[in-house]
């Protein structure tokens, strides 16, 4: 949501969460703070996907989303998005692999 802090972030990567989808404005983007927060879970292994809460549209992976280690959902929904990643860490964390299984199904 717009003006979103990094509290949430930080408190689901201490309470020791598998996975974090980011359901962002436009192509993914959430406030500084989000992204900053975002950034340094996917930095300390925790798979994060970014998708879009907009109706159509996709993220895709640009240079900025590769270089800080997010996963994209392409043109998935969040919602989408979840169950993908549930199932997704029933079989590995590795975050290439979770992002192929993003651009696969």
């Amino acid at each position: 949501y717009a003006g979103a802090d990094s509290l949430l972030v930080r408190a689901l990567v201490d309470a020791g969460v598998a996975g974090i989808v980011a359901g962002g404005l436009g192509s993914g983007g959430s406030p500084s703070k989000m992204m900053a927060a975002l950034k340094a879970a996917a930095q300390s292994g925790v798979p994060v996907v970014i998708a879009t809460q907009t109706g159509n549209g996709r993220v895709v992976k640009t240079r900025r989303y590769g270089e800080d280690g997010y996963i994209v959902a392409d043109n998935l929904s969040p919602k989408k998005t979840r169950i993908l990643l549930m199932m997704a860490l029933t079989k590995t964390k590795d975050p290439e692999e979770i992002q192929r299984m993003m651009l696969t199904y």
